[in-house]
């Protein structure tokens, strides 16, 4: 039981890390060096009330009856639904970028390509969209077919 609570709230803070940083981007389209393990601004423990409450909520629901770590309940498939997607969605992310960042590293490398900056630079935040949006409908995706196999 303590290990599932763990579980959440490691898997809250990730979540919204990953969002307040996928926003900044979105909203500055550039990327900021931040202080990771911290609760200021752009830390990993920046939202730690919002983590909190959600896990007030979910420990509230827990009392009440609906056990938030079985598939059995409304509740449970909501929050195990929810979790399941951010997870698939930030994964697809990372793997994308990843392999992104190795097909310019070798077309940069073969085409010898003298200024990188001015060549790169207008397609950064088109394929961060793509990217994002690509990763949403794959996590939609793999959320529809999780769904569609439980019986």
């Amino acid at each position: 039981m303590v290990f599932d609570y763990l579980q959440i709230i490691l898997s809250l803070f990730v979540v919204t890390f990953f969002i307040d940083n996928i926003g900044t981007y979105l909203k500055h389209k550039a990327v900021y060096a931040r202080k990771v393990f911290t609760v200021k601004k752009g830390g990993l423990f920046e939202h730690y009330i919002i983590v909190l409450v959600l896990t007030l909520i979910i420990m509230g629901l827990h009392y009440l009856g609906f056990n938030p770590f079985s598939i059995d309940n409304v509740v449970g498939l909501v929050i195990q639904g929810a979790m399941f997607y951010i997870t698939i969605v930030l994964f697809f992310m990372i793997i994308a970028m990843i392999f992104g960042y190795v097909f310019v590293y070798v077309y940069v490398r073969v085409k010898k390509v003298e200024n990188f900056d001015t060549w790169i630079q207008p397609h950064i935040f088109r394929s961060f969209l793509i990217i994002l949006i690509s990763s949403l409908v794959f996590g939609a995706m793999m959320l529809f077919f999780v769904f569609m196999n439980l019986e």
